[in-house]
């Protein structure tokens, strides 16, 4: 339903790190859901190729 950037999430300074990411799911029915998190194999999007 909803993916963004949090805007100011990556941190003061020269070096930034990376924005957080959330992700917005929207369950029609009764349903089973899991997640596994690691972001060294599946890193946010980048934009313009980044």
């Amino acid at each position: 339903e909803k993916y963004t950037l949090w805007k100011d999430s990556g941190g003061a300074g020269k070096f930034r790190g990376g924005l957080g990411t959330e992700h917005v799911f929207r369950m029609e029915d009764e349903m089973h859901f899991i997640s596994t998190l690691t972001l060294t194999k599946y890193p946010a999007w980048g934009l313009k190729g980044g």
